[in-house]
């Protein structure tokens, strides 16, 4: 498996990734943590489900990833490493993969881990999973015995590991899963450090250590993911010590945090992109004139700059230049309303039109969509903005309802497959990932053979890089930013750390 030069130059940043540490001393004690052992988290949305083939959302990965373990994971240079799967290798004609578990693994529940675990948990998430078209090459799955199997591809397969390090193909118990039946979601049964304790929907989710873990035990007995939607009681909460570690730190709350000695702001590299979407297969979105002509009514710096204080980048494609398939020749829409406007003449719509535009209850996404009412109102696109609670708006979304809509995309394997196919592929259409509801046929070609080519990177690299740039063309997103990831932390954790993927290990938290 390849290592890409680009995915490096990220990961060096995170060696410098911003830990603002103010002056210390007064407000908040920091022997606050002292031997405390409970971690309590703030974030914005509650989990949808802690099924990790039924989910396609962080609120939901962040959780359920410490309850599931994978085949391989990635390490803190986003290297493949074992997990449940000590050793791998791929026979000579590049179709067969043979694994070994690590022996004496538990589930939860007591049971042993085995290849039947591991088959049938591949086998459901090719049947059911909302992401199943990761794993889409794999053909079948052969045990060997209970710590051996074997996985054959139909085609060479250059991101089956990255895919198998992916939070939703983490390894379920046959036994517990079959038992629990439509409940699995509410009741996870994993080989994780962490088991669900509690999940009282919309408030809290209180996750219990694992005490048999196969791995290090982490410090902390408990998680307590507290669900507070609003992003400035989000802060308000730190700020009282309700809380030890906040996600999502809204831009207008930033500075208070830098600013407090008794704080600590936490800001690290994504592979994530922010964008709003629109719905090819409904009129008028249907029609390229008028999307290309949305992306040139939108001001993306001033969005940037108002919004976010200018803490975002423009982005002018799914990937950032960090990851392979980037292509540095793509040309950003530039804002130019008097283009907007003769392209909604040339389509049909010299008066405009009237639309919606969703979002879920995320503040930032919210003011954006204000904002982006704002700028389409001056080439005559008259909006009503519609603000919907996440789960819901992931349902609807996924079945098509909307005229245009904002989200985020993490790009949570590293790998160009994940990060393009997920949101534009026509196999992904709906909960895949792909709410625009895109069809390209070559775009899909495209990348199908990136997906397939594992021996020139090269030429992998130029697959994605012309799929990104007919995508442009297409006009099928606005890409407002790349994104950072960031965090408020009170001064006594320790060990806090976000993945570039969007992955926070909280087994690795402790305080001083």
């Amino acid at each position: 498996m390849y290592k890409d030069k680009r995915v490096f130059s990220l990961i060096a940043l995170l060696m410098v990734a911003v830990l603002t540490l103010t002056a210390c001393g007064g407000g908040n004690d920091p022997a606050a943590g002292g031997d405390r052992t409970d971690l309590i988290v703030g974030h914005g949305a509650d989990a949808t489900t802690l099924d990790p083939q039924d989910s396609n959302d962080q609120p939901s990965s962040r959780v359920f990833r410490h309850i599931f373990d994978n085949l391989v994971d990635f390490d803190k240079d986003m290297n493949i490493v074992p997990s449940l799967a000590e050793d791998w290798e791929v026979e000579e004609d590049g179709l067969t993969w043979n694994f070994k578990l690590k022996e004496g693994i538990k589930f939860h529940n007591g049971d042993e881990l085995t290849s039947e675990d591991v088959k049938f948990t591949i086998e459901r998430y090719k049947e059911t999973g909302l992401v199943a078209h990761m794993l889409g090459l794999v053909e079948s799955i052969e045990i060997v015995d209970d710590y051996n199997f074997k996985l054959k591809t139909s085609e060479p397969f250059a991101a089956l590991l990255p895919h198998l390090a992916h939070n939703s193909t983490g390894i379920m118990s046959k036994a517990a899963t079959e038992e629990a039946g439509q409940d699995v979601g509410q009741k996870p049964i994993g080989t994780g450090p962490y088991m669900l304790e509690d999940w009282k929907a919309g408030d809290n989710i209180v996750l219990k250590r694992n005490d048999d873990f196969h791995g290090e035990l982490p410090y902390m007995e408990t998680i307590t993911f507290k669900v507070i939607p609003e992003a400035n009681n989000r802060t308000i909460s730190l700020e009282t010590g309700e809380v030890d570690i906040i996600y999502q730190v809204d831009p207008e709350d930033q500075g208070r945090i830098e600013e407090d000695e008794n704080l600590v702001y936490y800001t690290s590299p994504a592979f994530s992109i922010q964008y709003m979407g629109m719905n090819t297969a409904k009129e008028p979105f249907n029609d390229v004139r008028v999307r290309r002509a949305i992306n040139h009514a939108i001001d993306k710096e001033e969005l940037i700059e108002i919004i976010l204080r200018g803490s975002g980048t423009p982005a002018t494609q799914v990937l950032n230049d960090s990851l392979l398939g980037h292509n540095p020749e793509i040309e950003d829409y530039k804002f130019d309303p008097e283009k907007a406007k003769e392209l909604l003449a040339e389509a049909g719509y010299p008066d405009g039109f009237e639309a919606e535009l969703w979002t879920n209850d995320n503040q930032i996404r919210v003011r954006m969509t204000e904002m982006i009412q704002a700028q389409l109102r001056e080439v005559g696109i008259n909006l009503t903005l519609k603000t919907i609670e996440w789960g819901a708006y992931l349902d609807d979304t996924a079945t098509g309802l909307q005229d245009m809509y904002m989200l985020g995309w993490s790009i949570s394997t590293a790998d160009a497959d994940q990060g393009i196919s997920g949101l534009y592929h026509s196999k992904n259409l709906g909960s895949g990932g792909n709410r625009s509801f895109y069809e390209n046929d070559r775009v899909d070609e495209l990348l199908d053979l990136g997906a397939r080519e594992n021996q020139d990177i090269e030429q992998r690299d130029k697959y994605y890089q012309e799929a990104q740039q007919i995508i442009v063309d297409d006009a099928v997103s606005v890409f407002t930013y790349w994104d950072s990831y960031n965090a408020g932390l009170q001064p006594y954790v320790e060990g806090f750390s976000i993945e570039p993927t969007g992955f926070i290990d909280l087994t690795t938290v402790s305080f001083k």
